[in-house]
């Protein structure tokens, strides 16, 4: 016979781990392999209704995601990981959320990988999987 848990499972999020998102449409060279970065035909003018960006400052805050923190804002530990030599996201979103998370008082960590790339075998050493490790650890305690 099998016992079935009747605990509540929740679905409230313990933590954030950001491994070099995109998170920011703020500065002109958010996304340096997008030659069409912020027109209506790029990939953030096409998520914000085919609109030229460089033209809308209200909705490049809408879709930045350090334009929509708080102090007010409710929000759990978060943990950036980015390498310095990205080519497809630039590291300075990261470092303008990590930032923006600080001045807010949220907890935020933030890994910089020197010479990593957007991705690659960088963000799987076993000293970024030890920091991650220890960050899923902490969050889940």
């Amino acid at each position: 016979m099998k016992t079935i848990s009747t605990q509540m499972l929740t679905a409230k999020v313990s933590g954030m781990v950001d491994f070099y998102g995109s998170v920011s449409v703020m500065r002109e060279d958010s996304n340096p392999t997008t030659i069409n970065h912020l027109q209506a035909d790029s990939p953030e003018g096409m998520e914000m209704g085919h609109v030229d960006l460089r033209e809308n400052s209200d909705l490049r805050r809408k879709l930045s995601v350090e334009c929509n923190i708080s102090k007010d804002t409710d929000i759990p530990p978060v943990l950036i990981i980015h390498g310095t030599k990205d080519r497809t996201v630039n590291t300075i979103g990261s470092t303008d959320l990590y930032l923006k998370l600080k001045e807010c008082g949220k907890e935020a960590s933030y890994i910089l990988i020197k010479g990593a790339d957007h991705g690659g075998g960088e963000f799987t050493s076993p000293a970024v999987l030890k920091e991650l490790d220890a960050f899923i650890k902490h969050v889940l305690a």
